[in-house]
């Protein structure tokens, strides 16, 4: 089956890449509709910098994302990912007990990208750089975003996503956590300062 690519959109062909991860994003509790279970999901956004595209008049890498349930066992993919992130080295038990994504933010690895039928690259697996793989610089603005952190934080983020991503997170048992709880505060604001709004 011919696969339609939109004509302005370049993407990487299925092979192997040097790339690093420079985002990641907490898309909160989701439903996995075709298993019937729920998982905290982060989504993971590595950059291509040997594949470059120019966007606004500036050359950028192409960028490629995997989502991955937050769950440290045997049989889940994050661990194996973070194990491949890591350079083949076993992460630590403190790491396995309390995920923190800024400790892996920056790393460089490579990645395996396939098409599988669809026009947008999916990412099949994720192994360490190689030695003679030149180290690559890192173009994009490190990101990470997590709905345990304060509504502001969250929200300076939350704005540059994708409207599909926010779409997303705002399904989530979490944000909806955070709305209410932003909505309080300035509910408490009004009344304490006779009506004024704080914005």
């Amino acid at each position: 089956m011919a696969i339609q690519v939109p004509s302005a959109i370049k993407l990487p062909n299925n092979w192997t890449y040097p790339a690093i991860l420079y985002k990641i994003i907490d898309l909160g509790t989701q439903e996995n509709k075709k298993f019937g279970t729920t998982a905290r999901i982060f989504d993971f956004t590595f950059e291509l910098p040997t594949e470059t595209k120019e966007f606004d008049w500036i050359m950028k890498p192409l960028v490629v994302s995997r989502e991955y349930a937050i769950s440290m066992n045997d049989k889940a993919n994050l661990p194996k990912m973070l194990y491949a992130l890591n350079g083949w080295i076993e992460i630590t038990d403190e790491q396995k007990k309390t995920f923190d994504g800024r400790d892996w933010i920056g790393k460089q690895c490579t990645i395996t990208v396939d098409h599988n039928d669809s026009w947008y690259p999916i990412i099949v697996s994720v192994a360490p750089t190689v030695k003679w793989m030149a180290v690559q610089t890192q173009f994009n603005n490190s990101i990470f975003m997590d709905l345990d952190m304060n509504i502001q934080e969250i929200n300076d983020i939350f704005v540059t996503l994708p409207e599909f991503i926010q779409k997303k997170i705002k399904s989530s048992p979490e944000f909806l956590a955070k709305s209410d709880e932003y909505i309080k505060k300035i509910e408490e604001f009004v009344w304490e300062n006779e009506g004024q709004v704080p914005f």
